[in-house]
């Protein structure tokens, strides 16, 4: 067995070990039993430690974003970069890596009709100072039915088409009628 593979396997049994942390400190978004926090929230403890061992084996420069995949479903570790994190209300994804168990990693670009994040402040640690801004643009977006097709929202083309249909757009962290 490689290095590489006798490694990632004991990564992923630290894995399992982020996840309980992330319930245990009530950390991230949960989507799909998958588990999403920012790396700040992780910042500082070993679980951030372990994910930046884990960029830095494959020489990943850019990420804000880890996904955590149960393992019973893949037990795969997705560091993802959205550049807009902090600037734009919904960033878009550019680019991600998943890690499989295998010792497998699969890079992957978005250029078109990339992933588009919501609820921001659900990734980060509670008492971030920048919570009340994205919780205010949560509310902002519930309260123009922006969340009610959840099977599209996560998709930027049809992101614009949902905000030009409801005479809004975009601002930095806010929205605001056209």
């Amino acid at each position: 067995m490689s290095e590489l593979v006798r490694r990632l396997r004991e990564w992923f049994t630290i894995a399992e070990q982020c996840r309980r942390y992330l319930a245990q400190e009530n950390l991230g978004k949960r989507v799909n039993d998958a588990q999403y926090v920012h790396v700040s929230a992780i910042d500082g403890v070993s679980m951030g430690e372990w994910v930046q061992s884990l960029a830095d084996l494959y020489g990943v420069k850019q990420y804000n974003l880890v996904k955590l995949d149960p393992e019973w479903r893949s037990g795969n570790v997705t560091l993802s970069w959205y550049p807009g994190f902090w600037d734009e209300g919904f960033p878009a994804l550019e680019q991600c890596w998943t890690f499989k168990p295998d010792g497998r990693v699969i890079p992957r670009r978005f250029r078109s009709n990339r992933p588009i994040l919501h609820r921001k402040e659900m990734f980060l640690r509670p008492d971030h100072e920048r919570v009340p801004e994205f919780e205010k643009l949560t509310e902002q977006a519930e309260a123009l039915g922006l969340f009610e097709d959840t099977c599209r929202i996560g998709w930027s083309r049809y992101w614009a088409e949902l905000l030009a249909a409801k005479g809004h757009r975009v601002e930095g962290n806010c929205l605001v009628p056209v």
